[in-house]
């Protein structure tokens, strides 16, 4: 699968990092921090979504062609209802184990991948750098 197409020299210019093949991922939902949840609410919101789509089967998602927005280079990915479904899904977990305490991140359903984010929102474990 052709990922970045004529896109993919600019993940080789300063300022950009691609992500590694093992941490590419479609995000579903940005919830909140890491490290703002415990490891009992980590595993409270994960139980949840897993009980609220159990039995649904896959999601099935189509990409677009990679464009440049504002922390990178992605690709949105266009769903249907099974996809927004699973993004209902994780925010309602996430909001009955913590609250009001975050906010949805996007507030619209917003599913990408993001293949080559900037450095300034590079998460290093994704890209393999220490």
């Amino acid at each position: 699968m052709k990922l970045l197409g004529p896109y993919g020299d600019l993940i080789r210019t300063p300022g950009m990092e691609m992500v590694l093949p093992k941490w590419l991922h479609v995000t579903v939902l940005h919830a909140g921090p890491h490290d703002e949840a415990s490891v009992e609410e980590i595993a409270q919101m994960t139980d949840r979504v897993r009980e609220a789509v159990e039995g649904t089967g896959p999601v099935e998602l189509v990409f677009s062609r990679p464009s440049i927005g504002t922390v990178g280079i992605g690709r949105a990915a266009r769903p249907g209802a099974a996809a927004r479904a699973l993004w209902e899904a994780t925010w309602a977990a996430t909001t009955q184990v913590v609250g009001e305490r975050w906010q949805p991140m996007p507030e619209i359903y917003n599913p990408h991948l993001t293949k080559s984010p900037t450095t300034a929102v590079t998460p290093h474990r994704r890209t393999g750098r220490t």
